[in-house]
């Protein structure tokens, strides 16, 4: 090989070097290999250990498919309430300031008053047989 060829692919190399250090995945393998180092029983699968730790945290795919329906099923429960929520608001406004109207009335009689028998009809009258 040439050193012209030889400088490319050593450019290629160290550009590819540096790629994988700013997207971490140098300090990913190292932390892996160093945790696999400091093990006190080294595991008889060196590779699943490294795939193990190594891999993805992230929720299997049923799961996260179940998690997304609870997340609209709560959405939707939340919009229910919020709604509720500010129809209660709304009624309990009315109702204060229907408070509002009775309290300034308070000297005025009551709407409701309860009639006075007559006298004649509470009166049982004894009945003759």
């Amino acid at each position: 090989m040439s050193n012209s060829k030889l400088g490319y692919l050593d450019a290629k190399r160290e550009e590819f070097r540096r790629y994988l250090e700013q997207s971490g995945v140098m300090d990913a393998f190292t932390k892996v290999l160093v945790g696999l180092y400091e093990e006190p029983q080294r595991p008889k699968d060196a590779l699943e250990y490294v795939k193990k730790h190594l891999g993805d945290d992230s929720p299997e795919l049923v799961e996260f498919e179940s998690m997304k329906a609870e997340l609209e099923e709560y959405k939707a429960r939340l919009k229910s309430l919020e709604s509720e929520n500010e129809e209660l608001k709304k009624r309990l406004g009315e109702n204060e300031s229907d408070q509002a109207v009775d309290d300034s009335n308070a000297t005025r009689t009551p709407s409701f008053v309860e009639p006075k028998a007559d006298e004649e009809t509470t009166k049982e009258e004894p009945v003759n047989e």
